[in-house]
C-alpha cells in the first residue's frame, strides 16, 4: 500500500470528524532554539494540522529561554480553553529542565504523553484517554534492582548512577535487554525475569491501545 495515500484518507477521515465537532481544536508547539531539524518538525506538524483543520498555535523561543519562562507559558495554555494540546519540542538546550518543563503540562493536553502522570499510568494501564502514538511503539523500560527485587521504573530513562539498572527493549519483535548501568550486576535469572516484566507490561499499554483504536 502507498504511504501517502494511506496518510492522505486518514487525513480526510480525521478531517470529516473534526469538521462534526462544536468547537476548532486547538494545539499549541513551543520550540526552544534554533534547531533546524526541529523547526521542520514544527512546520511538519503545523502543515497536518492545517490539512485537518485544527488551530495550531506556535511559541518560537531563543536559545536562552528559562526553565520558569517555558514553565509560566505552559501554565497559560494549560488555562487557555482554546488550547486542547500542548506539544514541547524536543529536543531542548541543555540548560533548561527537562522533566519540569514536561510535568508542567497539564495530563489531559498532554499530546506526547511525556508527563511522568502520563507515562506511569499508559505503563500500568490506567490511562483513560487516547494514547498517543509515540507511546505505541513499543518503549524501553528501565527496570531496577533494589533490595533483591527488580523494580520497574517508567519515568527515569537517563543514568544518574546512583541505582543498578536493565534497560529493557524491543527490535524486530523481539524484546532482549538493551542496556545495564555503570554498576550493574544482573544474574542471567534476573534479566530473563526483567524481560518477562517488560512483556507484561507492553501487554497492557497493547491492550489500552487496542481498546481505542477499535473504540467508534
Amino acid at each position: 500500500m502507498d504511504g501517502n495515500e494511506l496518510s492522505k484518507l486518514i487525513k480526510e477521515e480525521i478531517k470529516k470528524e473534526i469538521i462534526k465537532l462544536d468547537f476548532k481544536p486547538g494545539l499549541a508547539m513551543i520550540l526552544v532554539g534554533n534547531n533546524l531539524a526541529s523547526k521542520l518538525y514544527v512546520e511538519m506538524k503545523e502543515k497536518a494540522c492545517k490539512d485537518v483543520c485544527i488551530e495550531s498555535k506556535n511559541y518560537f523561543l531563543p536559545e536562552n529561554t528559562t526553565t520558569e519562562y517555558i514553565t509560566e507559558l505552559i501554565e497559560k495554555l494549560n488555562k487557555d480553553k482554546n488550547i486542547h494540546g500542548i506539544l514541547v519540542q524536543l529536543p531542548l538546550p541543555q540548560h533548561l529542565n527537562k522533566n519540569k518543563i514536561l510535568n508542567s503540562i497539564k495530563e489531559e493536553k498532554d499530546v506526547d504523553g511525556l508527563n511522568e502522570k502520563t507515562i506511569g499510568k499508559i505503563l500500568f494501564g490506567e490511562e483513560d484517554k487516547p494514547i498517543p502514538l509515540t507511546k505505541v511503539n513499543p518503549i524501553p523500560i528501565t527496570i531496577h534492582k533494589i533490595g533483591g527485587k527488580l523494580v520497574v521504573d517508567p519515568t527515569r530513562e537517563e543514568e544518574d548512577g546512583s541505582e543498578t539498572r536493565l534497560t529493557v527493549g524491543m527490535s524486530d519483535g523481539i524484546i532482549h535487554s538493551m542496556q545495564k548501568g555503570n554498576s550493574a550486576t544482573f544474574t542471567d535469572k534476573e534479566i530473563e525475569e526483567a524481560v518477562e516484566i517488560a512483556e507484561k507490561v507492553w501487554k497492557e499499554v497493547f491492550k489500552k491501545v487496542d481498546k481505542f483504536i477499535s473504540k467508534e
